[in-house]
């Protein structure tokens, strides 16, 4: 399990972008100066731009295909999850679900990246109904290219059999911009008696 992951700042991507114009609209004017007037062919610079035009804007689209535009639609992917409200969006197993593995983890997915850490042993807890006891795990988040983030409860033993269990969510978890989600939830599952989930 992992950390929040670290965001890629606006004003990060501000120089390479800024550099990235100014390279492209040298060559293209230089190109067009050319084209025009070839006397300027005379200058160095001018001659390298206009000898190696075609290589050169084919460096810069790789350049940005590979670099800039990634780090740019990270930072617009952190924007984006600011007007966005906290919420659960998923769970593992669903609700109701049946026969699910004996060593199976609990999952809960976000639609914003959540704080690791308002993540405490309170934010996540699963409860064997058949003995009305806590079972104990490791609570944390986990992550997937800024996508989705989600809260993960492993088990300390494997689950009983044919066992029913509660699953409650406080509502006390925050994002990564401090807010608490919307609310929280409680369902309930049922095992079976295999080991590992069904591929």
């Amino acid at each position: 399990m992992s950390s929040t992951p670290p965001l890629i700042p606006v004003a990060a991507n501000i120089p390479a972008l800024v550099a990235f114009v100014l390279i492209l609209a040298i060559a293209v004017i230089t190109k067009l100066i050319v084209f025009f007037k070839r006397s300027l062919m005379k200058y160095r610079l001018v001659r390298f731009f206009d000898t190696y035009f075609l290589l050169f804007i084919t460096a810069l689209i790789l350049v940005n295909a590979y670099f800039i535009a990634p780090a740019l639609s990270g930072s617009m992917l952190f924007m984006m999850y600011q007007f966005i409200s906290p919420k659960i969006k998923y769970t593992y197993p669903s609700s109701n679900d049946n026969d699910v593995a004996l060593r199976e983890g609990i999952r809960v997915i976000f639609n914003v990246p959540i704080d690791n850490k308002s993540i405490t042993s309170d934010s996540l807890k699963l409860i064997n109904l058949n003995t009305s006891t806590t079972v104990s795990g490791t609570v944390g988040t986990s992550d997937s290219d800024l996508k989705w983030i989600y809260v993960e409860f492993r088990p300390t033993t494997q689950l009983q059999p044919f066992t029913k269990y509660s699953v409650s969510i406080d509502d006390k978890i925050k994002d990564i911009f401090g807010r608490s989600i919307s609310k929280g939830m409680e369902w309930t599952f049922t095992t079976g008696n295999m080991l590992e989930p069904e591929e």
